[in-house]
This record gives structure tokens, C-alpha cells and sequence, in this order.
């Protein structure tokens, strides 16, 4: 993480990035820890076709300090069956898989 693999990513082009969050919110924000991660984790979105979100449902409202990502950047949310609201993320556009 860190500025130099920030600037690496931003030179890349990626078919599929699967990116891990520590935090989402009702609203489709995707959360992690630091900043520094959340800007290597937003390069990678930006990097890539297909956007992909792994979260299990403990992640759910569950805070964080960092926002890397809304709705609008993510295509897809795998998650596990315990998580409630995927109706919720569908309608903001996001297909969600369950495991």
C-alpha cells in the first residue's frame, strides 16, 4: 500500500478486481481502515472493468474511516447468506451473490 503501489495500480489495466471491505453502509459506501488503503483500493476500481466487492454480512453497518467506494463504482457484491439487505443494494444497482 502506499503512494508508489497507488501510482503502479494507476498504470495497469485489470479485467476483474476483487476488493475486500471492512465497513458498508446502507447508503452503498464501501469502508475500510486507513486511508492509504482506501486510495490503492479506489485505484483498483478505477483500474478495472469489473468491479467486485467481497464483504460477509458482519460488515454490514459496521463503520470504518476510510470510504473507497459507492454504488455507482461497484458491479457486483459477494457476501454470505447471513446478510439481509441485498434487495436494498440491488436497487442501487449492484448485483450481490451470496455464499
Amino acid at each position: 500500500i502506499g503512494p508508489i503501489a497507488e501510482d503502479a495500480i494507476r498504470q495497469l489495466q485489470f479485467d476483474i478486481a476483487f476488493i475486500g471491505a471492512t465497513g458498508i453502509t446502507r447508503e452503498g459506501e464501501f469502508l475500510t481502515h486507513n486511508t492509504i488503503e482506501g486510495k490503492v483500493k479506489k485505484a483498483m476500481l478505477e483500474a478495472s472493468r469489473r468491479k467486485i466487492i467481497l464483504a460477509d454480512s458482519s460488515k454490514f453497518e459496521a463503520r470504518s474511516f476510510s470510504k473507497f467506494a459507492r454504488a455507482e463504482n461497484v458491479d457486483i457484491l459477494i457476501t454470505d447468506n447471513k446478510f439481509t439487505e441485498s434487495e436494498l443494494f440491488r436497487d442501487l444497482g449492484i448485483e450481490v451473490i451470496t455464499v
